[in-house]
């Protein structure tokens, strides 16, 4: 009899054993994380969110918010990058909120640019910051597990959308663009002449994160009439 009641715990616990070993706990290592990065918009004008897949051991579906405030901003578009799988985006979801779901077949380990969301800045902005983050919905966010799903906890980062005076591509701030930009750029380049921040950010004419030789050529094909800014 006490044979049997052993035998019987031995295999309880044998049992208990393989459930723990068959289920990772993946809210603890965050098996994906998601940044969010800003820009900078003139009151009226638009700014781009960037969506960063950082770390990414594979997930097969997704459902995450990006909250915004509304009273600065309006959402005006998104874009989904190739390589995520099926995805579906609610610029409209709330007053204050964009939807953002993904769908695959399979598991997807691509990492690098997710989304890019596009906001209009409201005319009567002053300059300051305006927080945006991004929240994920751990119901919905899973990877597959053999012939079944395991949930997910990703990892998520906040950012910032500003509103500056800047004016893209003019840089000494005469109201135009043109060749005297140009100049300024490339002395900004050469480390031969200091810009604040709002002259960086005009003078970032591709939008690269850099003031370089490349945007002082685009300003030059903007004053020829060859290229245009937005």
């Amino acid at each position: 009899m006490k044979k049997q009641i052993w035998a019987r715990g031995l295999v309880g616990i044998m049992v208990l054993g393989m459930l723990l070993i068959a289920v990772p706990a993946y809210a603890a290592g965050e098996p994906v994380t998601l940044s969010i990065n800003g820009g900078m918009a003139t009151p009226g004008g638009t700014v781009t969110a960037t969506i960063n897949v950082d770390t990414n051991t594979g997930f097969a579906g997704m459902l995450f918010d990006v909250s915004y405030d509304n009273t600065k901003f309006t959402c005006t578009g998104a874009m989904i990058e190739p390589g995520f799988g099926l995805s579906a985006v609610n610029t409209n979801y709330s007053a204050t909120q964009v939807r953002v779901v993904l769908a695959n077949a399979e598991n997807v380990t691509k990492t690098g640019r997710l989304a890019t969301l596009t906001f209009k800045a409201k005319d009567n902005l002053t300059t300051g910051t305006s927080a945006i983050s991004i929240t994920v919905s751990t119901l919905d966010t899973f990877k597959i597990d053999g012939q079944g799903f395991t949930e997910i906890v990703p990892g998520t980062g906040s950012g910032t959308l500003d509103i500056g005076t800047y004016k893209l591509g003019d840089v000494n701030g005469d109201n135009k663009v043109n060749g005297s930009d140009a100049v300024w750029i490339m002395q900004a380049a050469a480390q031969l002449r200091i810009l604040t921040a709002d002259q960086i950010m005009s003078a970032d004419v591709d939008k690269s994160g850099k003031v370089n030789s490349s945007d002082a050529v685009w300003v030059m094909q903007v004053a020829a009439q060859l290229r245009r800014l937005d």
